[in-house]
């Protein structure tokens, strides 16, 4: 296929369908021109058996735009509009977007949702393919076909903004079954699911209003993408209409995070919320980060969520975000930024060196300092000691006697909770004598990393003079633990005494633990075929639905014999009765 001219020849192409995926078109494509292998289409449409594959991100676009010879528009268009950065790009400026494009129209993805911030941000990176029945039903009779929404597929949405009915999420590709080859909306490959979920999460509830906040917000051209620093005056002003600010200007972190983590409680019901705060703790040390305008990108369901908890439906957040933008754009233009920020530390960024000039220049107490600043006074003195800078004390339980003996004690390494038996306080006041005292804190430290120098070596140095005929293999598996901080804290002096590699025989020179792996695989496929026969009611459970619960099972197939117990597993999974006294290889 030398000449794009002559490469759909006889072949026909279709057209884009109503917010359609190009993951989907090229789908369609693939089962019109009946082809046996995904690996043909691919190479027919993007030039390499691989390239375009993936069903959110895809590569070689412009290899697919050249080969259409442009018929399904630009380059730009068919990745900024047809796959999943249609989600992304209404909370990234243009330049960030650009350099999407880029990455999509060159021969790999790779290290693509690194870069964006995906994989990091503890949400699922994965973005599994999702349909509506009632869509499947209406598109098959309406079009011929049933095809991938593009709305379906966006980050937190799980009902469907036409039907209201919680979509089905497909088996295949997002978790590695099938993952080069082209698929449809096919019931026959969906997931389990809804039939547990609460009345509060079910699609009227939470999920419904979290859905159809995302899609009417990617829908809305008017304010085009999203300020993030204008989305954080905006929960800031929502949090003080809510009385959730301090006097100064702080905010009331305890009682926000409470309030937040009842919010987000039924999303956690759903995997791909599984990254919100499972507790208040959580939530106060997540929103401490999320409520400050980041340095770094924020994944889109977290102001999704934030918008959904502080402001309501997408008309109300339109409404109250203009208003803010208007706000600011005034006071900018008159060089006032008090009311909007009211925090020194958000105008000049680093509360520190205020801190530090309000003590050293102005004279104020560490309290006062603290108040201006609206942080608490313990801090306040924590960050003095940081900086060096002596500060008055005023004790209440530890008198000057006690707090130096303690302060004696923690130079020297001893354990906080030993300590505070010790002493009869708190741990938390032994860990604010640490924090305040100038020098304390990295005193201790160092002592208590030489110890802990000092013990691994000796027991990694006990290690290889008792079983240096093991190898370094074994012995790491003995003690894994101590082989990683010695790796990670002095590995030169790991790798200078590590064991000489010990050179295998024959009868031992695999690598693989196949007894290990029997054991792992062996239970894997019992427990999946326990939930499996509770899904499956009085269908037949076959092999591959084992292998698609478990993707590396099917890797194994050809291995079977190495594995007698997952063999054994698998034959009272399907319930077959061959076993007649040994184990007989499964006829795959």
């Amino acid at each position: 296929m030398t000449d794009t001219a002559s490469l759909f020849e006889g072949t026909g192409t279709l057209t884009w369908l109503p917010d359609e995926t190009l993951f989907s078109l090229c789908s369609r494509h693939h089962y019109f021109w009946g082809r046996r292998l995904g690996s043909d289409t691919n190479t027919m449409l993007f030039g390499h058996r691989r390239g375009g594959a993936q069903h959110d991100l895809p590569s070689c676009i412009d290899e697919f735009v050249a080969r259409t010879n442009g018929q399904f528009g630009t380059a730009g268009y068919v990745c900024s509009d047809r796959t999943l950065l249609r989600y992304y790009r209404k909370f990234i400026d243009q330049s960030d977007e650009d350099r999407v494009v880029v990455v999509l129209r060159s021969v790999s993805v790779a290290n693509l949702k690194f870069q964006m911030g995906i994989l990091t941000s503890r949400f699922r990176a994965n973005h599994p393919l999702k349909a509506c029945v009632d869509c499947m039903e209406i598109d098959r009779h309406a079009v011929g076909w049933a095809y991938w929404h593009l709305e379906h597929q966006y980050p937190g949405v799980w009902v469907c903004p036409v039907h209201g009915r919680l979509l089905n999420e497909s088996n295949l590709k997002a978790n590695g079954v099938e993952r080069f080859l082209w698929h449809l909306p096919d019931v026959a490959h969906f997931r389990t699911f809804g039939s547990g979920l609460g009345a509060d999460i079910a699609p009227t509830g939470t999920l419904f209003r979290i859905s159809k906040l995302t899609v009417d917000l990617l829908r809305d051209e008017t304010l085009g993408r999203l300020d993030v620093a204008q989305l954080h005056r905006l929960y800031r002003a929502e949090l003080d209409g809510r009385n959730l600010l301090t006097a100064k200007g702080g905010f009331r972190l305890r009682e926000i995070a409470s309030q937040f983590e009842a919010h987000v409680r039924p999303l956690r019901q759903l995997p791909e919320f599984a990254a919100l705060p499972a507790t208040v703790d959580e939530a106060y040390h997540q929103l401490s980060r999320h409520l400050r305008t980041p340095r770094t990108g924020t994944h889109p369901l977290r102001h999704i969520v934030m918008i959904d908890w502080l402001v309501g439906d997408c008309e109300r957040f339109l409404e109250r975000y203009a208003q803010v933008v208007s706000k600011w754009q005034v006071h900018a233009s008159q060089g006032k930024h008090d009311e909007f920020e009211p925090h020194l530390a958000l105008l000049h960024g680093d509360k520190k060196e205020d801190l530090a000039a309000l003590i050293e220049d102005h004279g104020s107490s560490v309290r006062a300092a603290a108040a201006e600043l609206g942080i608490d006074t313990a801090t306040a003195m924590a960050w003095a000691a940081q900086m060096g800078i002596q500060v008055s004390r005023r004790p209440k339980k530890l008198k000057h006697e006690i707090r130096e003996s303690l302060i004696t004690r923690l130079r020297g390494g001893a354990e906080k909770a030993a300590v505070a038996i010790e002493f009869s306080i708190s741990v938390e006041t032994v860990t604010h004598v640490l924090r305040t005292e100038i020098g304390l804190h990295s005193a201790w430290k160092e002592v208590r990393f030489q110890h802990a120098l000092n013990n691994a070596r000796a027991l990694w140095e006990g290690l290889t003079s008792s079983h240096a005929h093991l190898g370094i293999k074994l012995l790491r598996r003995m003690h894994p633990a101590t082989y990683a901080w010695l790796y990670r804290n002095d590995r030169t002096w790991l790798v200078a005494q590590s064991p000489a590699h010990v050179t295998r025989t024959s009868k031992d020179s695999t690598s693989v633990r196949w007894d290990m792996r029997d054991v792992d695989l062996s239970a894997a496929v019992e427990r999946v075929a326990l939930a499996l026969s509770l899904s499956l009611g009085t269908k037949k459970l076959m092999l591959w639905h084992l292998y698609q619960e478990i993707p590396e099972l099917k890797a194994k197939l050809s291995s079977l014999s190495r594995l007698p117990l997952t063999v054994w597993a698998i034959e009272r999974a399907l319930d077959r009765r061959d076993l007649k006294g040994s184990q007989t290889p499964l006829d795959f």
